[in-house]
């Protein structure tokens, strides 16, 4: 037993230690202007489109670009600098409290900055939430 939960323990940590950018994104329908709309609450960044898949996979691709040009530069001044509001927070904490098995996870592929090739690897993670189906 003390075996089983080493190892668990032990593959949580490496999983932990390849989370260069460990992010959350909220997606919701936005009753007022009538599209789907997701947010990165560590960067700030947006999405929107006509139905809840798209605008997830916009946000995939946004984040890929920004952690592939993180990695790139190997500078996180702007990266961070400019997170999702107060609001999106509060509503990603209420959400992830009353829904917490409607977590689900995006692994983004990243180009390899120390191969030089459009080898890709998952560095990075998104706990995304869909507040909208």
């Amino acid at each position: 037993m003390e075996t089983s939960t080493r190892a668990t323990t032990d593959k949580n940590m490496i999983e932990w230690a390849s989370q260069l950018f460990p992010m959350r994104a909220l997606a919701e329908y936005d009753e007022k202007y009538g599209f789907y709309v997701a947010y990165c609450l560590e960067t700030g960044s947006v999405t929107t489109a006509d139905d809840m898949k798209t605008v997830l996979v916009m946000m995939k691709e946004v984040l890929e670009d920004e952690v592939s040009r993180v990695m790139k530069s190997r500078n996180l001044s702007n990266f961070f600098s400019t997170p999702a509001p107060f609001e999106i927070w509060e509503k990603w904490e209420k959400f992830a409290q009353e829904h917490p098995g409607k977590i689900k996870q995006i692994v983004l592929d990243l180009k390899s900055p120390k191969a030089g090739t459009d080898v890709r690897q998952p560095a990075a993670r998104v706990a995304v939430l869909a507040a909208a189906a």
